[in-house]
């Protein structure tokens, strides 16, 4: 049976919906719901991925997003997978926020984690049980090593580098990125114009569905986003139907 792969972040995951609740909540100042974290828990049944699973039967869709996931990240579950199996037809690289990087574990530099410095927003993030000079570590990288530029540049080089190693292996790829709004193109970003390249390989990232059809971005939100942004189960089902299902049977050819 042939396989389509599915990578991505806590947004192909399907957090935000009904059976993948988890977020902070300001005034709280707390966690709600559970974490769910791949593999230990599935991607949820809700999410575009799941749906394509059950329009498919005939194939063998693999759902390795993960919330949190960094571009690197995202790259290396590509790599590590097509590397060690023969049977794949489709791969469907869904890209994350350029910010989001892969570092080393604190205390275990052979374990790599994602980390966004977006993320130092969250009070979480600076009241957990991290030694004071790793966090210091992040605070000086942010302030000396980082730039976005820099992380525009390794966030394509991610993309184009997955596309190189899935397309040598004859199977064929298909990529999105959250990094653009509807009706505003990503290649408005000077850095990101190498992609166009591979355009015509592009669908349009979940989170920056337009919902509506005519960018009323309050309607977007209000009916098929989470409270935390995520697309929720409503959201999924339209973006499946209308994007993603006709792209990927276009794309394998299936009448």
């Amino acid at each position: 049976m042939n396989t389509i792969l599915v990578v991505g972040d806590s947004y192909t995951y399907g957090q935000g919906c009904k059976d993948r609740i988890y977020y902070y909540d300001n005034e709280k100042k707390s966690h709600i719901g559970s974490y769910f974290s791949y593999p230990l828990y599935p991607a949820s049944q809700y999410c575009w991925a799941s749906l394509l699973q059950k329009q498919l039967p005939n194939y063998n869709v693999v759902n390795i997003a993960s919330p949190g996931n960094s571009q690197f990240g995202i790259f290396k579950d590509t790599v590590d997978y097509v590397s060690t199996h023969n049977d794949i037809a489709l791969v469907l690289f869904n890209a994350t926020f350029f910010n989001r990087v892969s570092i080393a574990s604190c205390g275990n530099p052979d374990i790599i984690n994602p980390w966004s410095p977006t993320w130092f927003d969250n009070e979480t993030e600076l009241n957990t049980a991290q030694p004071k000079y790793y966090v210091d570590a992040k605070q000086g990288y942010i302030k000396y090593l980082m730039s976005d530029e820099i992380l525009q540049y390794q966030s394509i080089m991610a993309t184009l580098a997955a596309h190189s190693v899935v397309t040598s292996k004859n199977i064929k790829f298909l990529w999105c990125t959250p990094e653009t709004i509807p009706n505003r193109s990503v290649f408005e970003y000077e850095s990101y114009k190498p992609l166009m390249t591979i355009n015509h390989l592009r669908y349009t990232h979940v989170c920056r569905y337009d919902f509506s059809k005519n960018l009323d971005f309050e309607l977007n939100f209000n009916k098929y986003h989470f409270i935390d942004n995520h697309v929720n189960e409503l959201g999924h089902s339209m973006f499946f139907e209308e994007e993603l299902l006709p792209t990927v049977m276009r794309t394998l050819n299936i009448q």
